[in-house]
């Protein structure tokens, strides 16, 4: 028996959280129990492109400056460390699993 699972995506810049210049740096909203969070350091910025995002600096200098982004699920899924405990927790606890409901639904047919 085989199973797969696609996912696809890439991770959704911050800018899409509601995210608003402050004094302080840049606060986000992403769930609305939780309530705003603030990067201390970060500056809502337009670029040439026309894009709009959320960036730092990532060294002391004016330049580089990265985007703040949101990770997603497909960003999960490519992480080698967490895709290795996935693995694991698959080939142990679902294996156990699916043995236990073959024995029992197995079980209620021969009776």
């Amino acid at each position: 028996m085989e199973a797969q699972l696609s996912i696809t995506g890439k991770p959704v810049g911050l800018i899409a959280f509601a995210a608003k210049q402050t004094i302080k740096g840049v606060a986000y909203k992403i769930l609305k129990a939780a309530g705003r969070k603030r990067l201390p350091h970060a500056f809502i910025a337009k670029m040439k492109t026309g894009h709009i995002g959320v960036f730092e600096r990532s060294g002391s200098d004016r330049l580089p400056i990265e985007e703040r982004k949101f990770i997603t699920m497909p960003s999960v899924w490519q992480n080698k460390k967490i895709m290795a405990v996935v693995h694991k927790v698959i080939n142990t606890e679902l294996v156990k699993e699916w043995q236990a409901n073959w024995d029992y639904y197995w079980g209620q047919a021969n009776k």
